[in-house]
């Protein structure tokens, strides 16, 4: 994780990384012995300006490199699905009392 913190600003980027998992191991189809997902990762930011003690406007952005989700079939890694989500913005004011 990259921050940068000051009163008035702040700005945060992060990453997430999941390797490759399997979600079942042995199959009746002698084709495909495991199936799992491979391996991830998710770059996430957050950035905060404070207008007074009171306002604050806020701007978050998640899964910015347009991550896929690929699924595999079998022990060769044949593909078998792929998701994406895309991208996903935030934008708020909010005040505090």
């Amino acid at each position: 994780m990259i921050f940068y913190d000051h009163p008035k600003f702040n700005f945060k980027l992060g990453a997430i990384f999941r390797d490759k998992y399997l979600v079942r191991a042995g199959s009746l189809l002698l084709d495909e012995n495991e199936t799992g997902f491979m391996p991830t990762v998710y770059w996430d930011a957050n950035l905060n300006y404070y207008f007074s003690d009171h306002w604050k406007l806020k701007f978050s952005a998640f899964n910015l490199s347009n991550e896929q989700e690929r699924q595999y079939s079998n022990s060769t890694l044949r593909a078998y699905n792929s998701t994406t989500s895309g991208r996903t913005y935030y934008l708020g004011l909010s005040y505090q009392y």
